[in-house]
């Protein structure tokens, strides 16, 4: 059985999707738990260097929004200012963490293989950081920098949540990227 290629559409728009759904289970189980109405999300760290669960959850978002916003021709501006995390501490909730990764699993759900046009692999990306200019083709910006961040900041979420008591697990974290999986006995 023939099995389709690797398009630029798995790599920059389904990739991130799976996780964001992953994300989605991590906040639902989040919400569930007993101490969900106490605890501080906005602050909530693994270690006392390391950025916060709203950090990650607001990343994730962000990266994933970064291929179809830097990528798709009739969106893609010229030079893109890395997106901020925006929620300010006081108004950080399950809730909106929630609402912020639905709306960009609708957004991505909505960009097909056409959508990305030809040419991916080579479009130009410049992502603005204070002063500092990073350029990178299609390829790079998405291998090298993209799915390495989004799945760190999600990985980053999953510690987070595992270190304050939520139940979630392995499964909860990769079951949404085995879609398409067969069991063979």
């Amino acid at each position: 059985m023939a099995t389709a290629p690797l398009t630029p559409h798995d790599i920059a728009i389904s990739t991130p999707l799976r996780g964001l759904r992953a994300l989605q289970t991590l906040l639902t189980k989040a919400a569930a738990h007993p101490s969900a109405s106490t605890l501080p999300f906005a602050k909530l760290q693994g270690c006392d260097d390391m950025m916060p669960f709203a950090f990650h959850v607001q990343s994730c978002a962000a990266l994933a929004r970064g291929a179809p916003d830097r990528l798709v021709p009739a969106t893609q501006p010229a030079e893109t200012e890395e997106a901020g995390v925006g929620m300010d501490e006081e108004n950080v909730s399950l809730e909106r963490l929630g609402a912020l990764v639905d709306g960009v699993v609708g957004l991505l759900e909505g960009v097909g293989e056409q959508d990305l046009g030809e040419g991916v692999e080579g479009r130009r990306v410049v992502l603005r950081f204070g002063e500092r200019v990073f350029v990178w083709g299609g390829k790079g910006y998405l291998l090298g920098y993209g799915l390495p961040n989004f799945m760190f900041h999600l990985c980053m979420a999953y510690s987070i949540l595992r270190s304050v008591g939520v139940e979630v697990g392995k499964m909860d974290y990769v079951a949404p990227f085995m879609e398409g999986m067969t069991v063979q006995e």
